[in-house]
């Protein structure tokens, strides 16, 4: 067998593992409006009518656009001249960056709408309850707010860096879709929707305010961190726990998920998903880690929720991991590198 025979047996096996980890992904995303179809016709919430005109468009979009990348990329596929060559490779990522970008939008819908409906079962709050596990564990969230407000370029740095995960996230799927990185992008994939699946079903049955809603910092506590930090989801929370707002308008969606940490899930999907991109990796690492523990002063978060948003995640990364067989992108490069080394040996 020629290495040519065993690089074509590897990318097989890459795209059995991207099609193993997005069935998963999909899998996870028509549970969660499985649910949301079910469990919405009971509830007093519907949708706004500008929502749905929105979610016609978005899908109108993606209907036209993504026929039209395949076509193409499968007929640049094997075009020899630079300039086919050069829309061969834009074709192909810019078709990863929209099946990426259609998943996330999917899997965005169907969550956020299922954390409306959680809301409003108005379960018990478990506040009291996270807060002594924070207690028990040896954690002062009024005196870590305190900390943090005390330096205020801290508490400045802390403010951007929590607001950056969403953008940090298509960032990650843009950068993962132009390397052409099919493989690690479905992964990413699968890792969000268990994720975001795991915690919306813990979110139905342990709601909570938040940790600045319940320990009501004084506003000196809080000066430099803003006075509608950790606060900010109070209003909708409230209003759909006592059914006073019927309405599921996604133009002012608030996240309502106090545990566990959703930001802390995805700060460590960002920080796994580009550890071997050259340059990236290491700030990556050491911004999320800043988006990490800003999640407790500005996103009101307590420390346990942060716990178990990485616990969460970092057994969402194994378990899709485990899905893969066969040889790994190292072993493929080693191959790579092995062909182009004969081929230039035989030339």
């Amino acid at each position: 067998m020629t290495a040519r025979d065993d690089l074509a047996r590897d990318d097989l096996t890459r795209d059995q593992r991207c099609g193993r980890a997005m069935t998963l992904a999909w899998l996870m995303v028509a549970i969660i409006f499985a649910a949301d179809f079910i469990w919405l016709p009971f509830t007093h919430l519907a949708f706004t009518p500008s929502e749905n005109l929105w979610k016609g468009i978005l899908a109108a979009c993606i209907i036209v656009i993504y026929p039209v990348i395949q076509m193409i990329a499968r007929r640049t596929r094997n075009a020899q001249h630079p300039m086919g060559i050069a829309t061969y490779l834009v074709a192909v990522r810019f078709s990863l960056f929209v099946q990426a970008f259609s998943f996330f939008a999917a899997l965005s819908f169907s969550f956020l709408t299922f954390t409306y409906l959680a809301a409003a079962a108005a379960f018990p709050l478990r506040d009291a309850n996270l807060a002594a596990i924070d207690h028990m564990l040896g954690f002062d969230w009024l005196g870590f707010l305190s900390l943090v407000n005390a330096m205020p370029h801290v508490a400045s740095i802390m403010i951007i860096a929590y607001q950056s995960s969403i953008l940090q996230l298509f960032a990650m799927l843009l950068i993962l879709s132009a390397t052409n990185r099919a493989d690690r992008l479905s992964e990413v994939c699968a890792i969000l929707a268990l994720v975001s699946l795991t915690g919306a079903v813990i979110n139905i049955f342990v709601p909570a305010n938040g940790a600045f809603l319940f320990y009501a910092p004084t506003p000196e506590m809080s000066s430099n961190i803003g006075s509608g930090s950790g606060s900010g989801h109070a209003h909708l929370f409230g209003a759909l726990r006592e059914h006073a707002t019927s309405l599921i308008n996604f133009d002012s969606a608030k996240g309502l998920i106090t545990f566990p940490s959703i930001h802390t899930a995805w700060a460590i999907i960002t920080c796994w998903a580009v550890r071997d991109v050259r340059i990236i990796g290491l700030p990556a690492l050491l911004w999320n880690g800043i988006v990490i523990l800003s999640t407790m002063p500005e996103g009101g978060h307590y420390f346990i929720d942060v716990v178990a948003g990485t616990v969460i995640t970092i057994g969402a990364i194994a378990f899709v991991r485990s899905l893969h067989s066969g040889r790994g992108l190292a072993e493929a490069q080693r191959l790579r590198e092995a062909l182009r080394d004969r081929q230039v040996l035989g030339a």
